[in-house]
């Protein structure tokens, strides 16, 4: 290697994320780095940095310079004698990775400086070569240490009900002025309710499209500064911090934004925080996000009342919207792949929502629903035998007395009466988009005139079905003669 490629340094330069404060930052590594190659007469080449990346085994982000670095090393790149790094933890807290790292560095002869020991290591040197290696034992050890500690700290916390990670969306935390230690998360009178409305309007049918046009107008915006996304609506709503409770999935990141409902090993406790909303609608918002039959439809899309939902009944194919040349002739709905039948839009809407409007007038309107989807089902019943089955499961897992094989069985056995429970509470759940519409009286009508076109198509879905009102279905008109279009109606119910 040339002496002036000896009288060059490069250095790699590292930082994990770090809360306390205390770590050196990537300036302050770089700046004790510079002092040192000074010292020891070395020109500083290009740095290699990576900031807010993990060394250890635990990592989940790629260190991209680091990668860079050793694809310089065995292309020969490198192009410097000495590689600068504040301390060996900066290079991997992976024995195995560092290993390798230090054998590659032996093979191309580049000496290792770590300026927090302020001394040079030659890895040719069997002495320096065996003082990094144990460095790269001990940095792996301490990293295992940090792991252990947080995993305990993360499982007393959930035990106690604290909240872990960032504050969610609607709550704001009060910590010691002295001490900086957590306090208590509380209700933000300016976030919580829009928290809550994100909820309720779901829960009524409204698409997430729909609500975060709406918050963007409103001037609602994230963390960042920006509008809401569909997918952070979403995740928002998936979160069972809202419910007052606390998370936690032994082995798993802790998160509060977890779809984790259907989950056999989820450990819920009771939160110290007061929820924002009740456990009921948001069981009701989960069974509405877990539907695969949810239409997630672009606003412009949902223009026809009964497009895709009435049916012909010659063709048994769903009726789409069909314009006519002449403007003088209205819209229609007509067989999709045929021209079986034809009727006028507005007529058949006309009829469809009479009927809609008169059915969900009716008083006893609720237990007909209830007693059409699952007959004698009792919902909470159903929920509590659910949590049971969860604990029996938490408990068997504790259970050391059983050996591998019976622990096995038995977890398999509770595990499919669980999954059948939650299937039976899918059914059990009155559909969450006719909340707001059930009440029996006249104030159906106006409830109904004032939804928008998209939640009227999902009631009109779920209602024009043959276990309810039944399958709105179009015949020929008789003779071929014109008919008012409640004439060519057939309600097919099961």
């Amino acid at each position: 290697m040339s002496a002036n490629v000896n009288d060059i340094a490069r250095e790699y330069l590292r930082v994990s994320k770090d809360s306390s404060g205390r770590a050196r930052s990537v300036t302050e590594q770089h700046t004790d780095n510079e002092s040192a190659a000074e010292s020891n007469g070395w020109t500083l080449g290009e740095p290699y940095a990576d900031n807010d990346r993990s060394a250890s085994r635990y990592a989940t982000k790629v260190r991209g310079d680091f990668k860079r670095l050793l694809e310089d090393l065995e292309t020969g790149r490198f192009g410097a004698g000495v590689l600068i790094i504040w301390e060996p933890s900066r290079g991997s807290r992976r024995n195995s990775e560092w290993a390798a790292f230090l054998d590659l560095l032996r093979d191309q002869r580049v000496k290792v400086h770590v300026t927090s020991h302020g001394r040079t290591y030659d890895p040719t040197n069997a002495r320096d070569m065996r003082n990094l290696q144990e460095d790269g034992v001990d940095s792996e050890y301490e990293s295992a240490k940090i792991s252990a500690r947080s995993t305990r700290a993360h499982r007393e916390h959930a035990v106690a009900g604290k909240p872990t990670g960032r504050t969610p969306v609607g709550y704001v935390r009060t910590y010691d002025p002295q001490t900086r230690r957590f306090v208590s998360q509380d209700p933000d009178p300016e976030t919580a309710p829009m928290i809550k409305e994100l909820f309720d309007r779901i829960a009524a049918g409204h698409s997430l499209r729909s609500i975060a046009l709406d918050f963007e107008a409103r001037g609602y915006v994230n963390g960042k500064g920006t509008p809401y996304t569909i997918q952070h609506l979403r995740t928002l709503a998936r979160s069972w911090a809202y419910t007052g409770l606390r998370v936690h999935i032994p082995g798993r990141t802790p998160s509060t934004n977890t779809n984790v409902i259907h989950r056999p090993d989820v450990q819920l406790t009771e939160a110290t925080w007061e929820p924002l909303v009740s456990r009921e609608t948001f069981y009701a918002v989960q069974n509405i996000l877990d539907d695969p039959a949810r239409l997630v439809a672009r606003p412009a899309r949902a223009a026809h009342l009964l497009s895709m939902i009435a049916k012909c009944d010659v063709c048994d194919d769903v009726l789409t919207v069909r314009f006519a040349a002449s403007e003088k002739r209205q819209p229609s709905y007509a067989c999709r792949k045929s021209a079986h039948v034809r009727v006028i839009e507005s007529d058949l809407d006309e009829v469809a929502e009479a009927v809609i409007v008169g059915y969900l007038a009716r008083e006893d309107l609720e237990a007909t629903i209830d007693a059409k989807k699952n007959p004698g089902e009792d919902l909470q019943t159903i929920r509590d035998e659910i949590a049971t089955l969860r604990r029996r499961l938490d408990d068997l897992a504790d259970d050391t007395s059983l050996s591998e094989r019976v622990l096995s069985r038995r977890a398999a056995a509770l595990e499919k009466e669980l999954n059948d429970l939650i299937e039976r509470e899918k059914a059990a759940s009155t559909p969450a988009v006719l909340r707001g519409l059930i009440e029996p009286g006249k104030g159906a009508e106006l409830r109904w005139k004032a939804l928008p076109l998209e939640v009227k198509r999902q009631v009109a879905r779920i209602l024009l079905s043959p276990d309810l009102i039944g399958e709105l279905r179009v015949t020929r008109s008789p003779d071929s003669r014109p008919c008012d279009a409640s004439d060519r109606i057939i309600w097919r119910r099961s």
